[in-house]
């Protein structure tokens, strides 16, 4: 990318500390049918030279990501780093269950993690001692107590940001969150007043890739170019932030 940094963006090192670029979400940056140094984040961490700490994980639901987003963090705190975060939103209708570490779905508990994500459309990976339960779930879930859930996560994790000094930009990777149910939501008045949260209402990050069916398609390897074009550019234009004090 031929973009240059604008002096006074993130992207300017003002001191001899390494930056840290932390990403985490789904699939959707963590496709494993791309090369790990051809996704978005090892494409923008090289750009401006930083360090890359790429946590997504295929199949994983927005509650896991936020609450990871936050153990790693504060891993990379307590050596005093500076850390710039993107975090992509996955589905709503996925959500946590403490299950079996040792159980067929051992992969999702890495990191020493304790939960798995139970997806609404995959049936044949749920744990067979709670079927029953997840079908009753997926048919009485309400889509405005989901969103209020994670607008809630949402603002407890730009707190810790904010508390830490990380910058960030959040964002969703589909385009599956409901407009008319989103705006009455008293936990995104809040949020959208964010300039760090790209507009959960008219961004998704899919929409940047290229592919056919961009709303659903994983990016290909070209498609994650693209969207590192993007980051690269909204980064270098973002205001420093000071380090963080000693953790």
């Amino acid at each position: 990318c031929n973009f240059l940094c604008s002096t006074g963006s993130i992207a300017h090192e003002s001191n001899n500390s390494m930056t840290i670029l932390y990403s985490n979400g789904c699939s959707f940056t963590g496709n494993n049918l791309v090369d790990r140094h051809c996704r978005y984040p090892l494409i923008v961490g090289q750009h401006f030279g930083w360090a890359v700490h790429d946590h997504a994980l295929p199949g994983t639901c927005n509650t896991k990501i936020i609450r990871c987003t936050i153990r790693d963090c504060l891993g990379l705190l307590q050596n005093n780093e500076k850390i710039t975060a993107l975090i992509q939103l996955t589905f709503l209708e996925r959500w946590e269950y403490a299950g079996d570490p040792d159980g067929a779905n051992s992969w999702q508990y890495q990191d020493n993690d304790q939960f798995e994500t139970i997806k609404s459309l995959d049936e044949k990976n749920w744990p067979s001692e709670i079927k029953n339960y997840v079908k009753q779930i997926c048919v009485s879930q309400r889509s405005n107590a989901l969103y209020a859930q994670l607008f809630s996560n949402l603002v407890g994790l730009i707190c810790f940001f904010k508390t830490h000094k990380i910058d960030y930009c959040i964002f969703s990777g589909p385009d599956t969150l409901n407009k008319n149910v989103i705006l009455q939501d008293s936990f995104y008045q809040y949020l959208k007043t964010d300039p760090n949260i790209l507009s959960l209402t008219d961004f998704y990050m899919l929409a940047l890739s290229g592919t056919e069916n961009g709303k659903m398609s994983h990016p290909t390897q070209e498609g994650m170019q693209r969207i590192a074009d993007f980051f690269i550019k909204l980064l270098g234009a973002m205001p420093v932030t000071p380090s963080a004090a000693p953790v």
